[in-house]
């Protein structure tokens, strides 16, 4: 979101309380309060301290952006739910029509009863600003929180010692009708989205003798030269689009090597008894052939797969704390736990400066 000017900023918070203008701000902190620990930390003033600028900091930031503003509006008169999340009943008992007047404990039933409305509206509102507090908070106080220095990208000479020479390009672009065209010939295939499947077919038509377009709208990363998990800019709508819901983010890359470039890869063998089984529920509709995806071929080709982009099984050693306690639950109640492949390097192993992950780009 884009920020405001700071005179902008400051004439906006020196009007009387009270007046509408105001609503907007009240109702920001009293969303804040409730998502973040902000009232619980007051004995500990430096996190206080942490959480109050964090607060401003997003305020000045959003606290004028139209798509903020209509997260915050129903917020400034909870009867405009209606009956359908039951929030009548809230407003009749606490005699108050506005969020930040109820006190902490309604705040915290007013946002539950959004959370389970049957409608799914208010429960996409409800996640969406939980979303917004937790990662516009969170993720700019991890630092201070953690101790961890995350380094996001690589030197300007390491970046400069490993960009790939691309060969000179054989279309050009005929301004008056708006094309793009083969210099000489024709376009065989036009493959958009360069993703791993888009990338994977254009070079397999390439390596066939076609003449091949592949076109991204996303950016193309020097292979390991950011951290590209953490950067949502390589993520398709800044890495803020949810489920129909609102209840998870859906972290779809933006850029050469798609989403394999942003996101640590699970990898499931096709040879999996779950995969196989939807396989045969292929082969008996009819969809493919008696003899299509044996499972020979496709251990044969996953094998390929793991030897070409290196994907690995963790080792135990690996598992971070928060898996850690459903690894030994699993264990304690008698389960068979077991680690997926991954394709990140080993521990201490990667080439790169910034990262573990193994890059799609290539």
């Amino acid at each position: 979101m884009r920020r405001l000017p700071a005179l902008a900023v400051l004439n906006s918070l020196l009007l009387p309380l009270g007046t509408a203008a105001d609503a907007p701000r009240a109702v920001h902190d009293a969303l804040f309060a409730s998502y973040i620990p902000i009232e619980e930390v007051k004995d500990k003033p430096e996190l206080a301290a942490m959480f109050t600028q964090a607060s401003d900091q997003i305020w000045m930031a959003a606290g004028k952006s139209p798509a903020y503003q209509a997260l915050l509006a129903p917020f400034t008169d909870l009867r405009q739910f209606g009956e359908t999340c039951r929030m009548a009943e809230l407003v009749k008992t606490s005699a108050v029509t506005a969020f930040a007047q109820l006190t902490a404990p309604q705040r915290a039933h007013a946002l539950y009863l959004l959370h389970t409305c049957p409608a799914n509206d208010p429960r996409r509102l409800a996640m969406n600003l939980r979303n917004f507090y937790l990662s516009k908070t969170y993720g700019a106080l991890q630092e201070s929180l953690t101790g961890v220095k995350l380094n996001l990208y690589a030197s300007e000479s390491y970046i400069a010692g490993h960009r790939p020479q691309l060969p000179p390009t054989r279309l050009r672009y005929d301004s008056a009708p708006k094309e793009v065209v083969l210099k000489d010939g024709e376009i065989d295939y036009l493959v958009v989205g360069a993703g791993p499947a888009g990338s994977v077919l254009a070079h397999e038509l390439r390596r066939g003798g076609k003449r091949v377009v592949l076109v991204e709208r996303g950016s193309f990363t020097v292979p390991g030269a950011m951290e590209t998990r953490l950067i949502d800019e390589l993520k398709e709508s800044n890495g803020a689009r949810t489920a129909a819901d609102g209840s998870i983010f859906i972290k779809n890359g933006m850029a050469v090597g798609g989403g394999s470039l942003v996101n640590v890869d699970l990898c499931f063998a096709p040879t999996l008894p779950t995969v196989q089984f939807k396989i045969s529920q292929w082969r008996s509709a009819g969809r493919i052939g008696a003899d299509d995806f044996t499972k020979a071929d496709l251990a044969k080709a996953y094998e390929w797969v793991k030897a070409a982009i290196g994907t690995r099984v963790l080792s135990e050693v690996e598992i971070n704390t928060n898996n850690r306690k459903l690894w030994d639950g699993a264990l304690l109640s008698k389960l068979h736990p077991k680690l997926y492949d991954l394709n990140t390097y080993p521990p201490g192993k990667s080439p790169y400066p910034v990262t573990d992950k193994r890059s799609a780009s290539t």
